[in-house]
Order: structure tokens, then sequence, then C-alpha cells
């Protein structure tokens, strides 16, 4: 249950945003892949995936699939059971 300020909510993003992260750097290092590689396969700039891997960045549906085809996974492989309770 989420009280009036918010913050039960925001600590469910900020897990799910960190999990997030996990998983894209746990594939991206499974395939031995650099950050700069995942990067540059995904057009996105290597502070931003940085960022995401870190469970810091605010990923966008377009960031999300991106990501997903530089890697060659499921997008829904990479947000499977997140949760948020938002």
């Amino acid at each position: 249950m989420t009280d009036p300020s918010g913050t039960s909510s925001d600590a469910a993003f900020a897990a799910a945003q960190a999990e997030f992260g996990r998983r894209v750097r746990e594939v991206r290092q499974a395939q031995s892949k650099s950050l700069e590689a995942l990067a540059e396969g995904s057009s996105l700039h290597w502070s931003n995936v940085a960022r995401i891997e870190r469970g810091q960045g605010n990923v966008t549906l377009r960031s999300l699939l991106r990501l997903a085809d530089a890697l060659g996974v499921d997008a829904g492989s990479l947000v499977a059971g997140l949760e948020t309770d938002v």
C-alpha cells in the first residue's frame, strides 16, 4: 500500500529501475559487449546506457526497444515481472 507521500511507490519504482538496469548489464556482459558497443548498437549515448545500467535512467519505450534490439533479446524479457506499485 502506498502512503500519501508516495514514498512506497517511489521506492518500488526505484527498485524496478535498478532491476531493469541489472538485467541490461547482465545480458550485455554475457555477450561480451562493451558499454560503448551497446550504446552504438542502440543509437543511445554511452552515458545514457551507463545511467540505465546503474538504475538511474528513466527509460523510454523507444530506448527499451533499441536496447533489446541491440542485445538481440525480446524487450519483454528485460521487463518481465518488474513491479512498481504505481
